[in-house]
C-alpha cells in the first residue's frame, strides 16, 4: 500500500510513491516477518500493534531506510514504549532481543533482553560491514531491566552518525551492569557523531547513564537537554563515564542531579577534549 498523501506518515518517511505500509501483531515472529517483507530504499513504513512481542529469536532490522513506528500514538510519546515492548520470550536467554544492522528509524518501542550480559538493543557496524548500522535514529523508545541488571540499554558498536532522542533508559530492578547506553568501535570504524538528546535516564544504579568503551574514539558526540533521575528503588548513579579515552564533542545542559558538581557527573576525563556547557547539578 503507498503512503497515503496528506497523511501523518508524510511526515516522517520519504516521499516514494512505492513505499508500503506493513502492519504487524503483537506475536512471536510478526515483527521479523514485516522487517522481511520490507525492501531496501523504499521508504517502507512497518506499523506496530500495541502489545508485548515476546520473541524467540532475536529481531534484526536488517533493512534499509525502514521506519518501524507504534500504531498508536496516543501515549505519552517519551514512555509508549512500555505498550510496544519487544520482549525476549524465556527461551531467548542469550544475546540482545534485536539489533540494526542496517540505517533505519525506530519510534516508540520498547525492547527487553533476559541475557544480563547484552544489551537490549545492539547497533551493529561490526556485523553490517562499515557504516550500514550507522545513521540510525532511536526517538521515544523504552529501555527497560525487567529480568534483573542488563548491561547495556543500548550498545552503539562502531555506528556513526546515530541519534537517540527522547528515549527512556529505566534500571527498574538493579539498575545496568555498565550503563545505559555504552558507545564502542568496531574495528576501524569509530562510533562518531553519536547524538543523545532529551533523554531519560532513572535507576542508573552505581553505574552511568552514558560510558565510551575503554578502546573507543568517540569524536564530535552531542549529549544535550538529557535527565539522570532516582529510579524506583532509589538507585542514582552518574551521567558519563568516559574510560580515559580520546574523545571530543559537546555535553551541555543536562540535568544530572543528584550529582553534586561536574566531578562527581562526568568522571574519567583525561585525554578527552569534551566541551562541557549549562549544565545542571544537585541544589
Amino acid at each position: 500500500m503507498p503512503v497515503i498523501e496528506g497523511s501523518w506518515f508524510e511526515s516522517i518517511v520519504d516521499r516514494n510513491r512505492t513505499s508500503q505500509i506493513i502492519h504487524v501483531e503483537a506475536e512471536a515472529g510478526a515483527l521479523q516477518d514485516g522487517i522481511d517483507k520490507a525492501v531496501d530504499d523504499n521508504g517502507d513504513i512497518i506499523v506496530v500493534a500495541p502489545g508485548s512481542h515476546n520473541e524467540t529469536a532475536q529481531v534484526d532490522f536488517n533493512k534499509q531506510g525502514i521506519t518501524v513506528v507504534a500504531a498508536k500514538l496516543g501515549f505519552a510519546p517519551d514512555v509508549q514504549g512500555e505498550r510496544f515492548m519487544v520482549n525476549a520470550a524465556a527461551s531467548l536467554d542469550t544475546g540482545s532481543v534485536a539489533k540494526i544492522t542496517k540505517t533505519c528509524r525506530i519510534i516508540g518501542l520498547g525492547f527487553a533482553s533476559r541475557d544480563l550480559t547484552a544489551e537490549n538493543l545492539l547497533i551493529d557496524s561490526e556485523e553490517a560491514g562499515g557504516f550500514s548500522a550507522g545513521f540510525c535514529e532511536l526517538i521515544g523508545c523504552r529501555f527497560p531491566t525487567w529480568y534483573g541488571a542488563v548491561d547495556v540499554g543500548v550498545r552503539c558498536l562502531g555506528g556513526q552518525e546515530n541519534a537517540i532522542r527522547r528515549c527512556s533508559f529505566d534500571g527498574l530492578f538493579g539498575g545496568f551492569g555498565t550503563g545505559g547506553i555504552e558507545v564502542a568501535d568496531s574495528g576501524s570504524i569509530t562510533a562518531g557523531g553519536l547524538r543523545v538528546e532529551e533523554c531519560w535516564f532513572s535507576g542508573i544504579g552505581a553505574k552511568h547513564a552514558i560510558v565510551h568503551e575503554a578502546a573507543s574514539t568517540p569524536l564530535s558526540v552531542l549529549y544535550k537537554g538529557n535527565y539522570l533521575a532516582p529510579g524506583f528503588l532509589g538507585n542514582e548513579g552518574k551521567f558519563l563515564d568516559n574510560n580515559n579515552v580520546a574523545s571530543t564533542g559537546l555535553v551541555a545542559d543536562n540535568w544530572v542531579a543528584p550529582n553534586a558538581d561536574k566531578a562527581a557527573a562526568f568522571e574519567n576525563l583525561t585525554n578527552s577534549e569534551l566541551a562541557f556547557a549549562g549544565n545542571h547539578y544537585e541544589e
